[in-house]
C-alpha cells in the first residue's frame, strides 16, 4: 500500500481565513485515479490528526485508491487563530463562518467529480448537516455521511442549545485542553 501526501500546508480558503489543509491518497497504485474521496471534519478544539488512524486503517485494508481531505478549522491544530486571520475572535467561530470556510475549502480542494463520503466528529455534524440540507450540490456525488458523537440541536437531546456545557468554556481554556481532548477522542 502507498500513502501519498499531496499537500500539507496553511492555505487561504477565503479572504482573511487561513486553514491548515492536508490531502493524501491511500490504497494501491499511487498512479491510479481514486475511486472515491473521504472528507473528515473534526469537532471543536480538535485537529485533523485525530483521523490519522482512520487513514492508516484505510490504507491497510482497501483494495481501491481513496483521496482523503483533512483540515484544521480556524484556531484549531495548525490553523492560525482568528486574531492571526485578521478577524474578530467571537464572530470567527460562528457556525456560518465555519460553514463558509468548509464550502470554500471543498470547492478549492475536493474533487467534486468523485463519489464522496463525509465523516464528521463531535460538533462537526452540527456544521455539516445544515450545509448538506441547504445546498444539495455541495457534493454532487455524496454517497455516505458518517456522524460520530454528534451535538446536533434537537428537542430530544438533553443539551437543547446544541452542545455540551464543556464547549461553553472560554476559548483560551479550550485551547489548553485541545491536545488531551484530541488524544482521548
Amino acid at each position: 500500500m502507498v500513502v501519498n501526501e499531496q499537500m500539507a500546508e496553511i492555505v487561504e480558503v477565503r479572504p482573511g481565513r487561513r486553514l491548515f489543509v492536508r490531502k493524501v491518497s491511500v490504497g494501491p497504485a499511487a498512479d491510479t485515479r481514486p475511486s472515491f474521496q473521504l472528507i473528515c471534519i473534526h469537532g471543536s478544539v480538535a485537529t485533523e490528526r485525530q483521523f490519522a488512524r482512520l487513514v492508516k486503517a484505510l490504507d491497510m485494508t482497501l483494495k481501491i485508491r481513496v483521496s482523503c481531505l483533512l483540515f484544521d478549522s480556524i484556531g484549531c491544530g495548525q490553523s492560525p487563530p482568528p486574531a492571526a486571520n485578521g478577524g474578530n475572535t467571537i464572530s470567527a467561530y460562528s457556525n456560518q463562518e465555519i460553514r463558509n470556510d468548509f464550502r470554500a475549502l471543498f470547492q478549492r480542494h475536493a474533487d467534486l467529480s468523485l463519489k464522496t463520503v463525509v465523516v464528521a466528529h463531535s460538533y462537526g455534524p452540527s456544521l455539516v448537516l445544515p450545509m448538506l440540507q441547504e445546498e444539495e450540490q455541495v457534493f454532487p456525488y455524496l454517497v455516505g455521511v458518517v456522524l460520530i458523537g454528534t451535538a446536533v440541536k434537537s428537542k430530544f437531546l438533553p443539551h437543547k442549545d446544541g452542545g455540551h456545557p464543556l464547549l461553553k468554556l472560554p476559548v483560551f481554556i479550550l485551547n489548553c485542553l485541545q491536545r488531551s481532548m484530541t488524544e482521548e477522542f
